[in-house]
């Protein structure tokens, strides 16, 4: 296959691969389209109770399925907040109905881009016969332990959890690997987030205070000693 692919010229195999994109842009457009924008702009306005709403409104298993859809759609975005739909998600199934729809949604969410990232760039490099640009996490990546380094890369503030798997795709990990370090890292904040929201809505201020102060001391803890962690990757 790729035999096939380098003898075709350059410009043609490029223009192939925009047209194949474009198609599968249109008819996800056209088949979830109007639904997508509709949680895009709610996601955006952070208006807790409008979310909560949209996601009531789908039905009892539908609304299970709407909170996993946000959960993955918050990843793609790159930049949106999932404690606020882990708040929502606690406020209207309880805490461990939300954080496991939540944390599968989320692994899912970063699964689908570096899949589709990692085909496509790959298809890109081959067409164009281009080397991979090189930077920080990119290198980390390569030269540590892949597991180890996209676990602690989503736990290290200042840097945004929606980046790592677009920088991810272009590293020496396998897609194995990354479901896993995806897994086995962003429990923590997730759940943290969704047992503070249950909490909260229940009026339990101090279970609310011990699960926001946990996430407090792990990422202060985190964020004092990066550049010893980092060092060490």
């Amino acid at each position: 296959m790729r035999k096939k692919i380098k003898r075709l010229k350059k410009p043609a195999l490029v223009g192939l691969i925009f047209v194949v994109l474009a198609l599968i842009v249109m008819l996800v457009y056209r088949a979830f389209g109007p639904i997508i924008m509709e949680v895009w702009e709610l996601l955006l306005s952070g208006n807790q109770a409008d979310l909560a709403d949209y996601i009531q409104q789908q039905g009892h298993y539908g609304a299970y399925v709407a909170l996993f859809m946000i959960s993955m759609l918050q990843v793609v975005s790159v930049i949106l907040p999932g404690a606020i739909i882990q708040f929502v998600g606690a406020f209207l199934f309880g805490w461990w109905r939300a954080f496991l729809l939540c944390w599968l949604g989320f692994t899912a969410g970063n699964v689908l881009v570096f899949v589709v990232l990692r085909e496509v760039g790959n298809s890109i490099r081959l067409a164009m016969d281009t080397t991979q640009k090189d930077n920080w996490l990119l290198r980390k990546i390569n030269e540590g332990n892949p597991v180890f380094v996209v676990a602690v890369s989503c736990m290290v503030p200042g840097i945004p959890n929606g980046i790592i798997p677009y920088v991810a795709s272009h590293a020496k990990i396998s897609l194995k690997d990354f479901t896993l370090a995806i897994l086995l890292s962003s429990w923590v904040q997730i759940l943290m987030s969704c047992i503070t929201g249950h909490f909260l809505a229940e009026g339990n201020y101090i279970v609310s205070a011990i699960a926001v102060i946990s996430q407090i001391v792990s990422v202060v803890v985190i964020l004092f000693n990066r550049d010893k962690i980092l060092e060490k990757l």
